[in-house]
C-alpha cells in the first residue's frame, strides 16, 4: 500500500512538478491550491505527509497546520 501525500501550493508548476516526482517515487499524491482546500482535503482524505505552503490564498500554510491539528 503506498503512503498518501497531500501537496498544497498555489503555484500550478510546482504542484505539477512536486506531483509528478512523488507519483514516480510510488506514492499517491492529492494536490490543492488554496489554504481551504488543503484544510478539507487534510481532513477528509487523512494524508500520510502534507507538503504545505506557507503563503497561500485564502488561509495561509500556518493557519492551515493550526486547524489541523486542533481538529485531529
Amino acid at each position: 500500500m503506498s503512503k498518501k501525500i497531500l501537496v498544497v501550493d498555489d503555484e500550478q508548476s510546482i504542484l505539477t512538478l512536486l506531483q509528478y516526482n512523488l507519483i514516480q517515487a510510488g506514492f499517491e499524491v492529492i494536490t490543492a491550491i488554496d489554504g481551504e482546500e488543503g484544510l478539507e482535503k487534510g481532513l477528509n482524505e487523512s494524508p500520510d505527509l502534507m507538503v504545505l505552503d506557507l503563503m497561500l490564498p485564502k488561509m495561509d500554510g500556518i493557519e492551515v497546520c493550526k486547524q489541523l491539528r486542533q481538529k485531529k
